[in-house]
């Protein structure tokens, strides 16, 4: 009997894990909506330090919801999708707006575009496409993919300590903010 209620609760988990699930964990001018993959998995912490809704190996998307726009990364590097007035889970077809929250160490993630084979990163003055990888093979090296979620009101904020900056977005361009120490969120949202 017991061996019969576990498991009829592991279906139940992979029926609700079948389902495409929103999470909606709201960033400094961004929402990340992401969707679950479909294996079971047991409930825990993120690994990532806090208790986001984000995890590793979730597909995320940014809306930006002051400027209605995606976060966008393809071969020639990260840019803005189109006008979007709500942010859906993803946009039908727009495969330049997935990304795959990867394990990057120490509390820390790397945000993998599949489309093109590449993570974000933190560039000299914008934010770029990295050099062609699969997800599972980021460099130790790589200190510019690597990001940090910060809570921030009800917000998070992606945070690079390689540039101790934060990523930002404007009407037109997505951009690092000037230099800033971690703690200092109280000025992304001003």
């Amino acid at each position: 009997q017991q061996q019969q209620q576990q498991q009829q609760q592991e279906e139940e988990e992979e029926q609700h894990n079948a389902v495409d699930t929103t999470r909606a964990a709201h960033w400094p001018d961004f929402t990340a909506g992401s969707r679950r993959r479909r294996r079971r998995r047991r409930r825990r912490r993120d690994g990532l330090g806090n208790a986001t809704s984000i995890m590793v190996g979730d597909e995320v998307g940014f809306w930006n919801e002051g400027h209605y726009r995606y976060i966008a990364l393809g071969a020639g590097g990260a840019s803005l999708s189109s006008v979007h007035e709500h942010a859906t889970p993803f946009p039908v077809g727009a495969k330049d707006q997935r990304f795959q929250v990867v394990d990057a160490g120490n509390e820390w993630i790397a945000l993998h575009n599949s489309a093109c084979s590449r993570f974000l990163r933190m560039g000299d003055t914008t934010m770029e496409a990295s050099a062609v990888k699969c997800s599972n093979q980021l460099p130790a090296t790589w200190s510019s993919e690597r990001f940090q979620l910060i809570p921030v009101g009800k917000y998070y904020a992606l945070f690079n300590q390689n540039h101790s900056r934060f990523v930002r977005m404007t009407g037109t361009q997505l951009l690092r903010t000037p230099k800033l120490k971690v703690t200092q969120t109280d000025q992304l949202l001003t």
